[in-house]
């Protein structure tokens, strides 16, 4: 069976594509991505092509472009082409040059495929790609995931060709007399891809001439491995992974006792979070005994609590204020709205995110700020001192939260554990005649 015949029958039993598919299909001008676009004239989709001009090979950019602009125009086909100041764009970002292109002409053809109503990019990534991507993550530290090479479909992306060998595609490409151009930086070793490609690969095929092709059913039997875990790991999820807030979770560690593969389902849930397998040995070899261990990532903070692990965006560190006054009060973590209020005929005290006070017993400037060690305050019903962190321990306010808790405080004294309880030497009584309302609103 020939390419377009083997490629029919392939695509005919993906689910997620349909006669009523549109397609973008990006294309370079290098022999891959043309024979790629004379295969799709041959088969039932409808779809548009997109060439992205990096300006990075000065006329040889330019005549990349005008071949694709021009064999689209001849065959009545939309072509949408975009130049980039890749090399700007990278030294910028601070990424290498690949990178750069990578990033930009993604973000570019997702913006296509909204702006016009198309379903799937579709590139150009054959067996031998899928090999150098696999050692090329190999080389770089990765996990199962980067050793699969490329999927022939990822998301809204589908690479048709990932079965070919580039010998096979090059061979296509002369029967059918496909016109293309040839990418000099292709040869470039400075480029480690490049590395891969014309030394490592050639190698290995030394070793074994069939390696491309067996690598083709190792990574299909490594995908098949990776959705077992996938699975595990969505079931460990769902069950331990808790959302407390939005940007709040708590995980439950009590499975790990019997998972076998606990630090590999472990560092599958926290690189959701930001955090690398290092990390996670990390986290894994400190849970049975480090409660109070912290760890970061570039956008979340790790707590250890007990048995769970508290992860939160960023880190949230209110500010000290004094208050002269009613008004609202913002701090990082959210609002304070004071006001001096009348006694209404009825008061509701179920929300504990609002403290009723006497203003007499009160006096300003307040206070507001994260308890220190040291605090101490009388909690609401009680008549002796209670020290704020043995309160917090009673309540069972986990470790995070703990750092988080703000207090309020008048001549020194504390008067509220915002959120919590109030001090029961500025409660309203009988002889109270107007309140201090106090209500805290979480950004």
């Amino acid at each position: 069976m020939n390419i377009i015949g083997r490629l029919t029958e392939v695509l005919g039993k993906e689910k997620r594509l349909n006669v009523n598919s549109k397609l973008l299909l990006a294309v370079s001008g290098g022999v891959d991505s043309m024979v790629l676009l004379d295969l799709f004239e041959n088969l039932n989709f409808q779809f548009h092509v997109a060439h992205a001009n990096f300006q990075l090979r000065d006329k040889q950019s330019e005549e990349d472009q005008i071949l694709v602009q021009k064999v689209c125009d001849e065959k009545e086909i939309v072509c949408h082409t975009r130049k980039f100041d890749t090399s700007s764009y990278a030294k910028t970002q601070k990424v290498s040059i690949q990178m750069a292109a990578r990033i930009q002409r993604y973000e570019w053809f997702h913006e296509l495929l909204d702006s016009e109503n198309l379903d799937f990019i579709v590139t150009a990534h054959h067996a031998n790609d899928s090999i150098e991507t696999a050692i090329f993550n190999f080389t770089k530290g990765t996990g199962v995931h980067g050793l699969k090479g490329i999927s022939m479909f990822q998301h809204k992306r589908l690479s048709p060709l990932v079965g070919y060998k580039k010998d096979e595609i090059k061979e296509y490409a002369k029967k059918r007399k496909v016109v293309w151009r040839e990418d000099e930086s292709n040869n470039d070793e400075k480029y480690q891809r490049n590395l891969i490609r014309n030394k490592v690969v050639p190698i290995l095929e030394d070793i074994n001439p069939s390696v491309v092709a067996h690598f083709r059913n190792t990574s299909s039997r490594i995908e098949e491995m990776i959705n077992l875990l996938d699975e595990i790991v969505a079931e460990i999820r769902s069950k331990h992974l808790m959302e407390l807030d939005e940007d709040y979770w708590s995980f439950q560690t009590i499975w790990m006792k019997d998972q076998t593969s606990a630090l590999l389902i472990l560092s599958e849930i926290l690189k959701e979070f930001g955090f690398s397998y290092s990390h996670s040995i990390q986290v894994f070899e400190s849970i049975t005994n480090q409660s109070g261990k912290e760890f970061y990532s570039e956008g979340f903070r790790c707590v250890l609590d007990r048995d769970q692990l508290l992860l939160k965006k960023g880190i949230s560190k209110p500010k000290k204020l004094i208050v002269e006054g009613p008004g609202t009060y913002l701090l990082n973590s959210g609002s304070l709205i004071i006001e001096e209020v009348e006694i209404p005929d009825s008061l509701s005290f179920k929300s504990e995110q609002i403290a009723y006070l006497d203003v007499s017993k009160i006096s300003y400037p307040l206070e507001i700020r994260n308890w220190e060690f040291g605090d101490s305050f009388v909690p609401l019903g009680m008549s002796g001192h209670k020290k704020v962190s043995d309160f917090m321990v009673d309540e069972k306010i986990n470790l995070i939260e703990k750092e988080e808790q703000l207090v309020v405080l008048t001549n020194g004294e504390i008067c509220w554990v915002v959120g919590k309880r109030i001090d029961d030497r500025f409660k309203i009584d009988d002889s109270t005649k107007r309140l201090l309302l106090m209500r805290f609103e979480e950004s």
